[in-house]
């Protein structure tokens, strides 16, 4: 019995604090429903996952503190930090089985903390940080069939996620989404803007030229948010339950692939949780 207590209190601990969100304000000026892809016109319907349609995809490793999530046809690309021996580790897992078939070590130094991450159909993106607010951060590109380094530059901040869209555009955010960022993939800074929303975010993809986010307004309000980079304006929300733990299902890694939201809440050996988002 103690074990259920102590698990969600040792995050508790090491979490960082997340800003109190301010009320609700949703802009909905740029977008066309009508318009809109398949995709982004279900998010928008969207107003809660349905349980009742859940899929489970057993991890058949240990995954440590888990951080980011990139789904694929038929593998998964995890972000992890062991906080015990101070490591950052990319894992390829094969989806159906949940086998692990690649590990990459991306400690570097203090550098232990990869977040979330991305793929712009060429290259995964990671960004790899200090574990700290204040600590740099190496951006990484990565091939995803080695795992190899392809490119990187580095940023004099924490950076905790990466967005990649097909124009050569990189999206970010800094410890507790304090400020959102954008980059080229050269590395020149074109966009800090504040967030938004002060929603400590996790990770975020991109749909259509919008942003969805995955955090937590509180260590316990999970939300989904789409975000309108153009303008730096929360258009749609959407609540999230928890976990067995107790946990925001958007705790950590954050996905899309097809007509379905992948969710990776738990950490060591734990589920990715796939939701569908249309009918």
């Amino acid at each position: 019995m103690y074990r259920h207590f102590l698990f969600p209190l040792l995050l508790l601990l090491t979490a960082p604090l997340p800003y109190p969100a301010p009320p609700l304000r949703l802009e909905t000026s740029r977008i066309v429903t009508s318009s809109a892809s398949p995709r982004l016109s279900s998010l928008l319907r969207l107003t809660t996952l349905d349980s009742a349609k859940l899929s489970r995809y057993q991890l058949q490793f240990n995954a440590y503190h888990v951080q980011g999530l990139v789904v694929s046809d038929t593998v998964l690309f995890v972000t992890a930090v062991d906080r015990m021996r101070r490591q950052g580790w990319l894992f390829q897992v094969h989806r159906a089985s949940g086998r692990l078939m690649q590990a990459v070590e991306l400690t570097e130094g203090l550098r232990i903390h990869p977040g979330g991450l991305s793929f712009d159909g060429r290259w995964l993106w990671i960004p790899n940080a200090t574990y700290d607010p204040h600590g740099s951060t190496r951006i990484l590109a990565l091939s995803p069939q080695d795992l190899s380094v392809q490119h990187s530059f580095t940023v004099q901040h924490h950076v905790s996620l990466l967005a990649a869209d097909s124009q050569g555009r990189l999206y970010g955010s800094d410890w507790n989404s304090q400020y959102f960022f954008v980059w080229d993939f050269a590395g020149r800074l074109l966009v800090r803007v504040p967030n938004p929303t002060k929603v400590a975010y996790q990770d975020c993809k991109l749909v259509d030229a919008y942003l969805l986010c995955g955090g937590y307004r509180d260590l316990w309000k999970g939300v989904l948010d789409l975000i309108d980079p153009e303008n730096w304006r929360l258009v749609h929300r959407i609540p999230v339950g928890r976990t067995r733990w107790g946990w925001p299902l958007t705790r950590e890694g954050l996905a899309v692939y097809g007509d379905t939201l992948y969710l990776l809440p738990y950490d060591g050996q734990g589920e990715v949780l796939a939701f569908p988002i249309s009918g």
